[in-house]
């Protein structure tokens, strides 16, 4: 039916300068047979080593690739499923420049494929440019966008719906092989696959088990006060900030129990009221986003909650008032004076609106902050939209043990309202 095997694909990225810094973070390919059955999927999550962008709109984060492969790592992989097919794609120069690139960077060179775009396909066809919005109009189910294989699947639905809507279509394979011809055998990177892959949901990175152990540690129950018990809320403030347990900060908290009398049964009590807290705090607009939604779900998992929690509370009516916060002051201490540095693309919102970089150093200044541009021994707070960034200033703060916090934390512990 299709005249060619086609490799479908999509790539998720940090950004959109291909040819500068921005990098693939996954990749997901859908092969199509020329009879229009699907022979195979595949598809990863690759680690840039930097930042990853926009982390709101594609929704990785530096936990999800921090056990998934390099681009050079997948090269043979990639190259398996493309040679001897047509690429296509949404938008298919955007996803070459990006390919090209990455080859470049792992020294080798991506051979002139032949090549269909059925963004321009889609847009004959229906008028549209937009993935989305093409699919709509044919009627394909467009699910897990901004997914690389979800896109990929649906753009290969796309490809089958353009074929037989297009009446010129093996003209079109036809021109577009004559553009292109398949690249010889010798023009591919003689790399073999290396079967490698790392998908949403089952990175090689662990969450981390350091407050588990700690519980273990404690016994049944103590004798603590309530003071005792909100100093321990106040520690585990300062603890989660970057959304990170490190064994030192565990060892640390279990001495502090169990020199204040706190034992198992006040501590799931009291690791409850905190999560009960933050949802207090993130319906206090009426809307849990998906970047809040995320952000709980760690803290849940990192204070080890059962899953099913979260969701009683994020449904609990009473969540919802401004009287429930259960004591607990999440604007934290004082800042003035310390210096402070941003790093990665900043994922809160202030009246609907992201908060840009201009901003963020603007409103650190106004609350007393001294904002810095880069990272060294003497900074005080670096601040993170994503807890386990991957930027260099990310790397540099954890070698020097500065201080993380989470882009939200930081803009509570100022007293700046985000939405």
């Amino acid at each position: 039916m299709l005249g060619a095997e086609f490799a479908v694909i999509d790539l998720e990225t940090t950004g959109f300068n291909a040819r500068g810094s921005d990098r693939v973070i996954e990749i997901g390919i859908v092969v199509v047979g020329s009879d229009g059955a699907y022979l195979e999927t595949y598809s990863t999550l690759i680690n840039p080593n930097r930042d990853l962008g926009p982390t709101d709109i594609h929704g990785i984060t530096g936990r999800d690739v921090a056990g998934a492969p390099s681009f050079s790592e997948v090269v043979g992989d990639i190259c398996a499923r493309l040679r001897g097919r047509v690429l296509a794609a949404h938008n298919a120069r955007f996803d070459l420049d990006f390919l090209e690139s990455e080859f470049a960077r792992c020294g080798h060179t991506l051979p002139n494929v032949p090549r269909i775009c059925t963004m321009a396909l889609g847009s004959c066809t229906t008028g549209a440019r937009r993935l989305d919005a093409c699919c709509q109009s044919l009627g394909i189910e467009h699910e897990n966008a901004h997914n690389a294989l979800g896109d990929a699947s649906a753009t290969a639905a796309l490809l089958l719906a353009c074929a037989e809507c297009e009446c010129d279509w093996h003209e079109y394979v036809a021109q577009a092989l004559d553009s292109s011809p398949y690249p010889d055998d010798a023009a591919w990177p003689s790399i073999p696959p290396s079967g490698r892959a790392v998908v949403r949901g089952q990175s090689g990175a662990q969450r981390d088990s350091y407050l588990a152990t700690l519980i273990d540690r404690l016994p049944p129950d103590g004798d603590a006060t309530d003071e005792a018990e909100t100093a321990y809320l106040g520690l585990l403030d300062r603890v989660l900030e970057d959304r990170k347990v490190t064994a030192d900060e565990r060892d640390a908290l279990a001495d502090v129990a169990l020199e204040w009398g706190i034992g198992r049964l006040s501590l799931a009590f009291l690791h409850d009221r905190y999560l009960r807290s933050l949802v207090s705090v993130a319906r206090q607009d009426g809307v849990v986003t998906d970047a809040e939604r995320r952000d709980l779900e760690d803290v849940r998992d990192l204070l080890v909650i059962d899953g099913g929690r979260l969701d009683e509370l994020l449904s609990d009516p009473a969540l919802a008032m401004p009287s429930t916060t259960s004591g607990i002051d999440h604007k934290g201490e004082d800042l003035t004076g310390l210096s402070v540095c941003f790093t990665g693309q900043l994922t809160c919102t202030r009246n609907g609106r992201l908060i840009t970089r201009e901003e963020a150093e603007r409103l650190a200044t106004e609350h007393g902050l001294v904002v810095k541009g880069n990272v060294s021994k003497k900074l005080d707070v670096l601040v993170v939209s994503d807890p386990d960034s991957l930027s260099g200033k990310a790397r540099k703060a954890r070698e020097y043990g500065t201080r993380i916090m989470v882009e939200a934390a930081f803009w509570l512990a100022l007293g700046v309202d985000i939405d």
